[in-house]
């Protein structure tokens, strides 16, 4: 899938929510799921050097995603691993 359609597909399922109960639910999903979401602009340098930490020190893989890049992979259905390789 391109860019372009991952775009409209994410701007179709925001103009469904209704703005009032978005609202509600935003404190929470930020504490819930990236406390440090008005600290980044999308990509979370903290999280992503945690991962490669982890990665690194303990051969695990963590995700590092934001709630931007949750909502993407959601609102277009793409679930699949991404990124560089990983050797497991």
């Amino acid at each position: 899938m391109d860019v372009r359609s991952r775009i409209r597909i994410c701007l179709d399922k925001v103009d469904t929510i209704s703005n009032s109960s978005l609202d509600s639910y935003v404190p929470y999903l930020v504490a819930a799921e990236d406390h440090r979401y008005f600290q980044h602009f999308g990509v979370d340098p903290i999280g992503v050097a945690r991962a490669i930490f982890v990665k690194l020190s303990r051969g695990k893989i963590q995700g590092a995603s934001t709630i931007e890049q949750q909502f993407v992979r959601v609102a277009t259905e793409d679930y699949e691993r991404s990124g560089l390789p990983l050797k497991q």
